[in-house]
């Protein structure tokens, strides 16, 4: 990364930091398809072209799940990121209200241009004594001491993602391996899922090791150092059982999550939006590994039943109290457990049997601490829609509108500000 000085004005000298080449940034101009554009973010300022503009519905960015909701007076924009002079594979979506027109100019641009109140032109630091650097034709002033610090930032992000990339490997190996001999009378559907898992993790794997090349360090690949740095651990296959494969895939998969989940924070610290969007992505596909491999090895559970006090149903004085249903109800009410949390019967859409947690469907409740949330509704309507990572709900004919009607009441309630006409429309 090439980081430079500027000024704004012959008579302030201010420092700002910019990959090359320069950009002249127009604060006023209108930003359209083609142009190239300039956004802020806390490990500095970035810039891409512009590819695509959405006005109305949801731009969607490629290579990730991250999605943008599109206004006509704030439209969402898709930009592929450029590094230096170079387009790169990356994109990602921002409000057109938090970007900034730029162009790129090259050297005899520059000195041809004249500043006016809408431009601000990059140059050299008032009196600054460097000489400046060509770079693929662009002018360059760089700071080395600037430019070392820059370096250091993403050494965090850069370690996180070798750490990924060796849990990664190994756990692709496992499940390629797991793939091939699992045995047993489930055979085809295991086959067919750890099939799935292993090459959605083939294909995380080459991205991952481009993204620590954007970082100017070496991705590694010598398996003897995957091995040493890899977390999860390979070892002889013990067992063709199915359940006892899912199991070991299930907690090597948490493992995986974790290291996503530090690529995501180190990444975020520095702003690296298109990692972000990538690694999203990935972490939600993980999220759905983690749904499918525990649903497959668990045992259904069924309510357990409380054995009753033999003090209940007695007042203070010793009276009995047996007609009070509305304990004894309490004390024997049903419930489901999902995510090694309990939930009772109304944190559910469809309940078509009470007293049986087996046939309840689509959870409104994120916990029974917080109950409804956006996040928690958004499943729903997706189980009713085209389906929430696969899955769509499958509801008698019959009960399909009083389920739309209780899932559109918590619509209601977790967004506030919002009408019934804003509601999804596989609600109305």
């Amino acid at each position: 990364m090439d980081i430079f000085e500027s000024r704004q004005s012959p008579t302030i000298n201010t420092q700002m930091y910019f990959m090359n080449p320069v950009p002249v940034i127009k604060e006023k101009a209108p930003i359209k398809k083609g142009d190239m554009v300039r956004w802020n973010s806390s490990g500095g300022p970035a810039y891409g072209k512009v590819v695509h503009i959405m006005k109305e519905g949801v731009l969607g960015v490629p290579d990730s799940k991250f999605k943008i909701n599109a206004k006509p007076d704030d439209p969402a924009v898709l930009i592929q990121i450029y590094r230096g002079a170079k387009e790169t594979d990356v994109f990602v979506g921002h409000k057109m209200s938090t970007l900034k027109l730029a162009s790129m100019r090259k050297e005899a641009d520059i000195t041809k241009a004249q500043p006016d109140m809408g431009e601000v032109h990059v140059d050299a630091p008032l009196g600054s004594k460097k000489k400046p650097k060509m770079v693929n034709g662009y002018e360059i002033y760089v700071d080395e001491e600037m430019l070392a610090k820059a370096s250091m930032q993403y050494m965090p992000l850069v370690n996180s993602l070798k750490q990924w990339l060796s849990d990664l490997t190994a756990f692709y190996l496992k499940a390629h391996g797991y793939h091939w001999n699992v045995e047993g009378d489930d055979f085809p559907q295991y086959h067919k899922l750890f099939g799935k898992i292993y090459s959605s993790a083939y294909n995380e794997v080459d991205p991952t090791g481009e993204f620590i090349r954007v970082y100017d360090e070496y991705a590694p690949s010598d398996m003897n150092i995957f091995l040493a740095q890899a977390k999860i651990k390979s070892k002889p296959l013990s067992s063709t059982d199915p359940v006892s494969m899912a199991t070991d895939l299930y907690n090597d998969n948490k493992i995986l999550i974790m290291d996503l989940k530090d690529v995501f924070n180190n990444g975020n610290t520095i702003n690296e939006q298109g990692l972000l969007n990538f690694i999203a992505g990935v972490i939600q596909e993980h999220q759905n590994f983690e749904y499918q491999l525990r649903s497959s090895i668990k045992q259904v559970e069924e309510p357990e039943i409380a054995t009753p006090n033999e003090n209940i149903g007695m007042n203070a004085e010793g009276m009995n109290m047996s007609n009070d249903m509305g304990m004894m109800n309490d004390m024997y009410k049903a419930m489901k457990t999902e995510g090694g949390e309990q939930f009772p019967a109304e944190a559910f859409a469809y309940v078509p049997d009470p007293k049986m947690p087996s046939t309840w469907k689509l959870r409104l409740w994120d916990s029974p601490s917080e109950k409804e949330t956006p996040r928690q509704i958004g499943y729903a309507i997706a189980a009713l829609g085209k389906g929430y990572r696969g899955n769509k709900v499958e509801l008698p004919s019959d009960a399909v509108a009083g389920v739309k009607a209780k899932v559109l009441a918590a619509w209601k309630k977790t967004h506030p500000d919002m009408t019934e006409a804003d509601a999804p429309s596989v609600l109305k």
